[in-house]
């Protein structure tokens, strides 16, 4: 019985994990896209994303 639970939980955690990577994904590409409106260059866009979001700046 603890065999059968544990290989549902795991099935269902893999269910879980890639509908959060979908929905990160679609998170990304809606700040990527806010930030092209406001006319943020390309390799500009992380440094402004991880200020505007996190209001820290970036590392380098």
């Amino acid at each position: 019985m603890a065999v059968l639970l544990d290989k549902h939980y795991e099935y269902l955690s893999e269910i879980v994990m890639e509908k959060l990577t979908k929905v990160f994904r679609v998170v990304i590409l809606i700040a990527a896209w806010s930030a092209a409106q406001e006319g943020e260059k390309p390799y500009n866009l992380f440094n402004s994303l991880t200020e505007r979001y996190t209001g820290n700046a970036p590392l380098s």
